[in-house]
This record gives structure tokens, sequence and C-alpha cells, in this order.
């Protein structure tokens, strides 16, 4: 049993909290992702798990042991650090072998665990070279390999690929997707990159001040944000965002815009339409139709563009509307330059809408889930 459970567990560097108040559970065997931007918490988050920071307050535990007062080595944790952290003394060999010889591990027992792990991970050439010696990717996969060579409850990874070109840390997720699948050990991971929370988890973690935001499956928080923060973090380019006011006569409503109006459709059936009047629309760049027909769409809007991204496949666009700044994502066949201006539909299906005081999706909570992909 590796769950990791946060119970009001707060953390303060002197008068500042960087964890108010945190309510988490990292089910066993779970590879879960904590996302957010800089200083939202993630970092300290991980750091409470591997004993490196005190909890202020409340109480941590892995598996059914409470750890708040247990030491690192004690807590069967294993940790990948963004800097690799590796012995520039001892070569992969000794490297790999050195936590297991500090636990007085039997020596032949030690001998069979690295040359496993060194063959699991393509280091079996590199054994006695130095880490001066070796690049980027192998270095990583070294550090990989010590945490493995432990064989821990729980694996913590801080950032571990983004030392690496854009090259490299696609094959890493490969490899470490892989790694998760064959040891099916939990592992918390923590990254500013989405492609990685995307790709590699099975539960991301939304942070922001030190506050869960949301928690779920990728696909679950890139179609269905909790809230306007969430919305604009997930997702690349990020969701376009229209302010707006409902106009409420009877049953019917609709939604002003500065260049468009929308009908408020039934998926936003949760809330009183008399109290809420500010609002704001959410639609992703890929979710905006070029040329719609009347059909397809809840609205139209015209844009013009102004700068043009070919991406291979897709071209993003930056456009102007009377709405504000949008971006656009389209397929590469779509004759499009900068200077024109184009009809773009929202369709009623892939429309958000939130609150504007308080950020929170307006979404129904009876609307049903999308299907997975």
């Amino acid at each position: 049993m590796a769950e990791v459970r946060f119970k009001n567990v707060t953390k303060s560097f002197g008068d500042v909290t960087v964890i108010p108040k945190l309510d988490l559970v990292i089910p066993d065997k779970k590879f879960v992702v904590l996302v957010g931007p800089s200083g939202c918490g993630k970092s300290t988050t991980l750091r409470l798990i591997a004993g490196l920071e005190e909890v202020s307050s409340g109480s941590l535990f892995i598996g059914e042991n409470k750890v708040n007062n247990v030491l690192p080595r004690n807590r069967d944790i294993a940790m990948v650090f963004q800097s690799y952290a590796l012995y520039p003394h001892m070569n992969v060999w000794e490297n790999l072998a050195f936590g297991l010889t500090l636990r007085k591990i039997d020596k032949q027992e030690i001998r069979k665990r690295v040359k496993e792990v060194s063959k699991t991970l393509g280091l079996e050439m590199f054994l006695k070279r130095r880490p001066k010696d070796l690049s980027g990717g192998q270095r990583q996969r070294v550090a990989m390999g010590r945490a493995i060579v432990r064989r821990p409850s729980v694996f913590l990874f801080d950032e571990p690929l983004s030392n690496l070109d854009a090259k490299l840390r696609a094959e890493m997720r490969r490899e470490i997707a892989k790694l998760h699948r064959r040891l099916e050990t939990t592992i918390v991971y923590v990254t500013h990159d989405q492609v990685e929370a995307m790709t590699l988890a099975d539960c991301v973690v939304a942070m922001k001040d030190g506050i869960v935001q949301q928690m779920g499956e990728p696909l679950e928080l890139y179609r269905r944000p909790a809230n306007l923060f969430v919305a604009g973090f997930i997702g690349t380019p990020q969701m376009n965002f229209i302010n707006g006011e409902i106009e409420a006569s009877g049953r019917d409503a609709k939604i002003v815009t500065k260049g468009m109006e929308l009908r408020l459709s039934s998926r936003f059936s949760g809330f009183d339409k008399e109290d809420v009047k500010e609002v704001v629309v959410g639609i992703r760049p890929s979710d905006l139709v070029v040329s719609p027909s009347s059909k397809d769409s809840l609205a139209t809007i015209k844009a013009s563009v102004e700068v043009r991204e070919p991406m291979g496949a897709e071209v993003f666009l930056s456009l102007d509307s009377e709405a504000g700044p949008l971006q656009a994502r389209v397929e590469n066949h779509h004759k499009v330059d900068v200077g024109d201006t184009i009809t773009f539909g929202i369709p009623e299906d892939k429309m958000h809408l939130f609150n504007k005081e308080t950020g929170v999706s307006m979404l129904s909570l009876d609307d049903e889930k999308p299907a997975a992909e």
C-alpha cells in the first residue's frame, strides 16, 4: 500500500504560508502529476512527501503510516531531481549501487539489481563512465536508475526533464511511461510542462497559490475545467476568454458580448440567471470553426488575422476581433494569410461559461461527461 494522503496540511516559511490547507489523496500505483505556475506550491508539496520540508500543521501519511516526523531515509521513497544530483567522482555503476551499499544490502543482490536496471534503461555500455562523460539524457537515466534500484513504494520526480532538449524530452517521457507500466508503483511528478502532464498522468492535480483547483484525468481537466484558472492553464494555445453579460427574459436568456450574441443553452442551466449577470465565455482555439454553416454554431464572430504561425499539420492564428484578441488553431489546408478577415463559429457543445466574479464554471452538473476519444 503506497497511497499518499495529506490531511489539513499547511506549510509556512516564517510569516509566509505557501500551502494554506491541503487535503489530497494520491492513490496507490497511480501516476499523479502536479501542475501549476511557478510559486504555486507543487514542488513544496513534493518536498513535504520526501521529508525535505517539515509539515507546519496537519498530517501526512504514506500508506498507513503518519510520516510527519519520519526521516527521509525511512520513508520508503526515492526522488529524481531536475539537476540529476549524481556523484561526479563515481562511475555509473557506483552511482547506481551507492544507495544500496549505504543500506548494507547484500553484494550479490546489489549486483543483480544494478544489472537489471542498467539493462532496462540502456545503460549497460556506460557503467564505467563518470557523469561528465555522459549526455544529458544518459545522466537522467542514471538518476532514474538510482531511484529504481531501491524499489521504493513511492517515486518522486521534480521536473526531471526540464534540462533536456525537445527530442530528448519526448524520448524520456516514453521511457518514464513504460517504467510506470512495468513497475506499477505510485509516482508523484511535478512539472510546468502541459505536454508531460497530459501524456504521462493517470491523474492531474492543478494547483494555484498552494490550493488544489481541480483534480482528475487529463482529458477531464481539458474538457471540463472547474474554473477560469484551470481553463486558462491547461491547453496550448490557451483558451480564448470573452467577457459578456446575461440578458434574461422569462425562461429565455442570451449572452451579449461585443461583436456577437449567444443563446444560453440548456448545458448552462445550473444557476440563477437573475443573480449572475457578468460572465466569461470560453472557447478553445481548436474549437473555432472556420467559415461555419448556421447549423454548426451557436454564434459567429468576425476577426482579422494579425499573425500566422505554421506548425506543420496545423496553423496557429492570432486574431483581432470586436470581442478582443483571439487565437485559433486550424488545419493547414485552410488558405489563410495575414490581413484576411474571417468568420469563425462557436459550436454550442464546445463553449464554456464562467461566472466572472467567482471564476467558477457554470456548466450544468447534470451534463454528461464527454466520452473519451
